[in-house]
């Protein structure tokens, strides 16, 4: 999209700040650039009204700020001569909205109500409109096959954002499948998969290559780059990304890609996606959707942000309490309640920190499951839990203390042996067996590094 100021004041060197620290283009452009200070031409780069008629395109959205009607009216007609597409916002009078409306403009912002975030909260609605309705666009043309990509093992986040994606493929009656590689664990996404229709395909390596020959078009859910924590081709172009997790690499799509760090997570932008389009909201789809936002920002407690306070809002009114019920606290596994009985009995304390071996383990996603549990015993801080599986020991910490991330520690301590990292209270590895001993030695020198190195003073 290409963003215009038309008319220079305070309010348009504020918008064009605002601009400057979300990182989004913009230009200037005045009536007369004399009028403005040669230090503010200069800084802005603003540039005169007959350049804009030459600039305007019909995905440019244009700031109307000029304060005279008849100059707002004239500006108006030769915007909307060059280009019936284009989206213009102007500012005006209560009496003048009108005649501004006679002339086509798309939106009002009356000059009393007059701040700089009165602009950019209508910029957001239009291109969350706009990107919404950029997807509906592309899946609507979409001849054969839609293929869904997830990461491996998928979590509630990228499930509850698939279902909404297919959502969006049968309101234009597309036929999709959804894949996903490695395992369902965790009883929330078994629960998932029950209590909907989601037509979910796990996928080995091997299939990969054919699947893509036949699909018309590839999304991505959930993460953004080929090849990392999936089985794609590192050369694979997405014609759809949709993701919340910050990347440093440059992401191949033919067609569109949304990756949202200021959003909590993917369920959110899945689920403004579907209001943007008018797509029913069912209560089970809602809950799944609200619980994927709960799991990716921890109990709504970290790394959540205004758009997702807002989807919240909306998707507590429809859920079904019932099913999210189950969500929050789904059966346990009797294997899992197995290897939580095995840490218990071999837990380790140091201070604050508590270190528990699980033994083996039907499932890594119980390592997890089980480091949760035992956080919340009364007085520790820092738990590491850990697990044999298939000659692997899985790791995963949570750490409650604020000045110790978790994630950096574990990754920076366990790297010479295996692989390890996360998020600042929250962190997970894997080391091969046969970097050990004996399991005896593993549990020695694990316990050893956690408490010396990665929780250590």
């Amino acid at each position: 999209m290409k963003y215009m100021i038309v008319g220079w004041n305070e309010i348009a060197e504020n918008l064009a700040r605002s601009f400057e620290y979300r990182g989004y283009g913009y230009e200037i452009y005045t009536q007369n650039i004399s009028e403005v200070e040669l230090k503010k031409v200069e800084e802005f780069e603003i540039k005169s009204v007959e350049q804009l008629y030459k600039s305007v395109k019909n995905d440019s959205i244009i700031f109307l700020l000029k304060t005279e009607l008849d100059k707002k009216i004239d500006v108006l007609k030769n915007i909307k001569k060059k280009s019936k597409g284009c989206k213009v916002i102007s500012i005006a009078f209560q009496d003048e909205t009108q005649k501004l409306k006679d002339h086509h403009v798309d939106d009002i912002i009356v000059k009393d109500e007059l701040v700089s975030s009165s602009f950019l909260k209508k910029l957001d609605d239009i291109e969350s409109k706009s990107n919404s309705e950029r997807i509906a666009d592309i899946v609507e043309k979409s001849k054969k096959d839609i293929s869904i990509f997830l990461h491996n093992n998928p979590d509630p986040d990228a499930f509850a954002s698939a279902m909404a994606f297919e959502k969006i493929c049968e309101n234009f009656n597309k036929n999709f499948n959804t894949y996903y590689s490695g395992n369902i664990g965790h009883p929330e996404n078994e629960i998932i998969i029950e209590s909907t229709q989601i037509k979910m395909t796990k996928i080995e390596e091997g299939e990969i290559k054919d699947i893509i020959d036949d699909s018309d078009m590839l999304v991505f859910l959930d993460f953004a780059k080929p090849g990392s924590n999936n089985l794609l081709p590192e050369e694979t172009n997405a014609d759809i990304i949709i993701d919340h997790h910050r990347t440093n690499k440059d992401v191949k799509q033919t067609g569109y890609a949304e990756i949202r760090t200021d959003v909590g997570a993917t369920s959110t932008l899945m689920t403004k996606h579907l209001l943007n389009l008018g797509i029913e909201i069912s209560s089970i789809l809602a809950s799944c959707l609200l619980y994927g936002i709960k799991v990716d920002t921890d109990n709504f407690t970290k790394n959540i942000f205004v758009q997702d306070f807002k989807m919240i809002s909306f998707l507590s009114a429809i859920e079904d309490k019932d099913l999210l019920d189950i969500l929050e606290s789904p059966p346990i596994n009797p294997d899992t309640v197995s290897a939580l009985g095995e840490a218990i009995v071999n837990r380790k304390f140091k201070d604050d920190s508590l270190v528990a071996y699980a033994g083996k383990v039907s499932e890594k996603d119980d390592i997890p499951q089980i480091a949760n549990i035992l956080s919340q015993e009364r007085d520790i801080s820092n738990v590491l839990v850990y697990g044999l599986l298939n000659n692997k020991i899985y790791m995963s910490a949570r750490s409650k203390e604020l000045k110790l991330d978790i994630g950096k520690g574990m990754k920076k301590a366990f790297s010479s042996i295996g692989s390890a990292g996360g998020h600042q209270h929250s962190a997970g590895g894997v080391i091969d067996l046969s970097v050990f001993d004996s399991v005896e030695d593993a549990k020695d020198r694990i316990e050893e590094i956690f408490n010396e190195e990665v929780v250590k003073d």
